[in-house]
């Protein structure tokens, strides 16, 4: 789950440099069977890459 977290720290970090309304943090989790699976998704402008 370390990794959950800092993928989760890095979006935050990243989402501050938008203007608030431009900050969209999306974060899905499951755990199919016996793995455990997320995906974290930032959307912010292209000229910030």
């Amino acid at each position: 789950m370390v990794s959950f977290g800092n993928a989760l720290d890095n979006a935050i970090e990243a989402s501050e440099k938008l203007p608030a309304d431009q900050r969209l943090i999306t974060v899905k989790a499951g755990m199919p069977a016996d793995a455990e699976i997320f995906r974290n998704r930032m959307d912010f402008p292209p000229d910030l890459w």
